[in-house]
């Protein structure tokens, strides 16, 4: 079932989170032609508002309806995990910005974002980047990759707000591969001396 959710007023929008990924996604993006957008995780959509601006059709999937704060976009409660409540070859781009790593199941996750796209439909995917040296010399002091040695936060409201799974760049290939998609390109945001 596909369930459209009513935004709720929003008179303080969240943190837009990471705007220099939505930039280089969006710098991939906007030359392709319009189409249906799947927006996953959206966080607040700041993401969808822009591509909705510019004449995509945006779905915003967003798990956590506190979130779901303006009004100008079209939220569907979406779990990451689990199938996806929208029929098979009907999305022309999935969109997913700091997600695949807050989730169990990856393969799952990337074999609904390849049922749900068309025929020739794009992903554009990021990810942290665990094969960095400054990430794998984190990981061999510490062994964390992205934050000081801690047990997981306890009042969060979703254990998968934390980063549960970072992937590296070969194994995520491997996924993609798996779930049908072949790797058309491969950016950074910034390079690191």
């Amino acid at each position: 079932m596909n369930t459209a959710m009513t935004a709720k007023s929003a008179h303080h929008p969240p943190t837009k989170h990471n705007p220099y990924l939505h930039d280089l996604i969006w710098g991939l993006l906007e030359n392709q032609r319009p189409g249906k957008l799947l927006d996953i995780p959206a966080g607040p959509g700041y993401f969808s508002q822009q591509a909705n601006r510019c004449g995509f059709e945006c779905v915003a999937a967003e798990i956590d309806e506190s979130l779901h704060v303006f009004e100008d976009v079209r939220y569907v409660n979406v779990d990451m995990a689990a199938r996806f409540p929208f029929e098979s070859s009907s999305i022309d781009y999935v969109v997913s910005i700091e997600g695949i790593e807050h989730i169990e199941n990856q393969f799952l996750f990337l074999r609904e974002c390849a049922r749900t796209l068309k025929s020739g439909g794009k992903l554009y995917l990021t990810t942290p980047n665990v094969s960095s040296l400054e990430t794998r010399l984190s990981f061999f002091l510490t062994e964390f990759h992205d934050h000081p040695p801690r047990p997981i936060r306890d009042d969060l409201p979703n254990i998968f707000m934390e980063h549960t799974n970072l992937i590296p760049f070969h194994r995520l290939e491997t996924f993609l591969r798996h779930a049908g998609f072949e790797v058309e390109q491969l950016t950074t945001y910034r390079m690191k001396k």
